[in-house]
């Protein structure tokens, strides 16, 4: 298989969501065992959901969902960043409060309001190494100017010395360092990074 050039990364869709779901849940098991620890079978069409209903989800496409990126192109209130009304639909009210709290903790952020914020970046693992990351990095650039912004983000944990590779690649660089200590009795890794690009005039 080849990796998928950059004019196939496109808008998700309502059909993508159940692929969607399943690359993230493959991609982030550790953050899904903290955050749906009863809901595994459900999972992934549950995160496919909520994907769909953030609305700035891109996916690179070969035939099959091979990566998936999402945006934040403003600055929302901590409340919105998980929804509630998709949470309660598959899970009981308790449940549901976990993942508000876990989704709430992970999405949101606060950037400049000429930044563009990557809030995810996913390969299926059988697509990793093919080149499906560079091009949804190379999409982030062409839509970041296409909306006029003047530099984008994003956060990558420390130990992802894959994803830091990439990023680095495509010339981010870290700009602060955050030590999350509880996350390493739930999730088990305290440093993240945040990265950004400047962008140079077109």
């Amino acid at each position: 298989m080849t990796a998928p050039p950059a004019s196939a990364v496109r808008r998700m869709t309502g059909a993508d969501a159940p692929a969607v779901g399943e690359l993230l849940a493959l991609s982030f098991p550790d953050k899904l065992r903290a955050m749906l620890p009863r809901r595994r079978a459900s999972a992934a069409f549950l995160l496919g959901d909520v994907m769909l209903d953030s609305g700035d989800v891109w996916v690179a496409d070969d035939g099959g969902i091979a990566g998936v990126i999402c945006f934040q192109d403003a600055g929302r209130p901590w409340s919105t960043h998980s929804d509630w009304r998709t949470l309660r639909r598959y899970l009981p009210l308790g449940e549901a409060f976990r993942a508000a709290a876990f989704m709430t903790v992970f999405h949101a952020a606060s950037f400049p309001a000429d930044e563009l914020y990557i809030d995810t970046v996913a390969v299926r693992p059988a697509w990793r190494r093919r080149g499906v990351g560079d091009a949804l990095m190379r999409f982030a650039e062409a839509e970041a100017r296409r909306r006029r912004r003047r530099s984008l983000c994003l956060y990558c944990i420390r130990r992802n010395t894959g994803a830091h590779a990439l990023y680095l690649r495509h010339g981010y660089r870290v700009v602060r360092s955050e030590d999350l200590w509880w996350c390493s009795f739930v999730l088990g890794f305290r440093i993240t990074d945040m990265m950004r690009k400047v962008l140079e005039p077109a």
